[in-house]
């Protein structure tokens, strides 16, 4: 499991920070964003893993590819969603975005994103930093016979 990086500056921070605190108990992995082009919209997908008895708690997401960045999803599961903006990660839990679930909705896309395109999703807790994780854009395959979704290299 990586642990996410925290960017030193350079990129535009988004709107809400993290504790230095509690950058340590956020696991980012398997993160991944469908290909699009610029002015429409696409999803991101990753797990996100809390390694402390506390809930965690994401302010906000950002990527300069897309000019917002929403939760979204079937919204039978994600009850950490909020109305605001924001979720919460549960203690010792993890929220394990995918086709079919919960992921990040990308809208109007600023520009194209083909597979083998490799973008930073910045997502911030309240407080003071901000933490990075790399997503590659990869298209979505469903195995024959298969139930579930896969992203494909291709």
């Amino acid at each position: 499991m990586a642990l996410a990086t925290v960017d030193p500056g350079g990129a535009e921070p988004p709107p809400v920070r993290a504790a230095a605190d509690s950058l340590a108990t956020l696991a980012l992995e398997q993160a991944w964003v469908e290909p699009g082009e610029a002015g429409t919209d696409t999803r991101a997908f990753l797990t996100i893993t809390s390694q402390t008895a506390v809930p965690g708690a994401v302010g906000a997401v950002a990527i300069r590819a897309a000019r917002r960045v929403r939760l979204t999803g079937n919204h039978q599961a994600p009850r950490f969603l909020a109305e605001r903006g924001g979720f919460v990660i549960p203690a010792h839990g993890a929220i394990r975005m995918q086709p079919g679930g919960t992921w990040l909705a990308l809208e109007e896309l600023t520009v194209d994103l083909v597979p083998g395109d490799s973008i930073r999703l910045a997502l911030a807790m309240p407080g003071a930093l901000t933490l990075w994780v790399q997503a590659e854009v990869r298209t979505l395959r469903l195995s024959a016979g298969s139930r579930s979704n896969s992203p494909s290299r291709s």
